[in-house]
This record gives C-alpha cells, structure tokens and sequence, in this order.
C-alpha cells in the first residue's frame, strides 16, 4: 500500500500512476480543499472535503496529480499497488469447512 501525505502549501505533486482506486483522505485539523487531476479520466477543481473524511477516485493506471490549496487540512492520497494485493492465504486467513448457522426459526 501507498500512503502520500499532501501538506496544504498549495504545491503540485505527481502521484504517479497510480492503479486501481485512490482514496483521498483528510487528517485534519480542519476541512481542506484541492484539485485533483487523473490523466485520461477526470479533473475536479475545488474539491472541498471535511476533517476525517475520504473521497474515492477510479485512477486504473493513469498518472495523478493532487494540489492541496492553502487550507489548514493534511491530505493523505492512499492506494493499493498490484503486486502489494494479498490472497485470503497470504493474509493468514484459512479456509472454513462451512458457515456458522444462524439462530432462530424463519417463517
């Protein structure tokens, strides 16, 4: 997983290509705005995003740039690259022979 952290100093930064979906997350203190562009899909412009709130973006592949206007927010800008995907095993999870039964009686 990638975790970028965006200050509000009104600067351009390239995420990359960024694959899958990128959620834009804001720390806080307060709310903050930006503009957030992901080539070949979307621009948005004064996206405003309260404190402790996130915002989901389909970027699949395509190179992201994420502005964070002069506000009082941290942005953070998180996504899962491919190779960092885990299969249930991986995650040590284990297979289960069948599914606990729910209680009750249905009519």
């Amino acid at each position: 997983m990638a975790v970028v952290n965006i200050p509000p100093d009104g600067h351009i930064y390239s995420l990359g290509r960024v694959p899958g979906i990128l959620h834009v997350y804001n720390r806080g203190p307060n709310a903050s705005t930006y503009n957030l562009t992901i080539v070949n899909v979307n621009n948005w412009q004064n996206v405003h995003l309260q404190a402790g709130h996130t915002n989901s973006y389909a970027a699949n592949g395509n190179a992201t740039y994420i502005q964070n206007l002069n506000g009082s927010g941290t942005l953070q800008c998180l996504w899962v690259a491919l190779a960092d995907e885990l299969t249930p095993q991986q995650a040590g999870l284990e297979q289960a022979k069948s599914m606990p039964g729910v209680s009750g009686h249905h009519k």
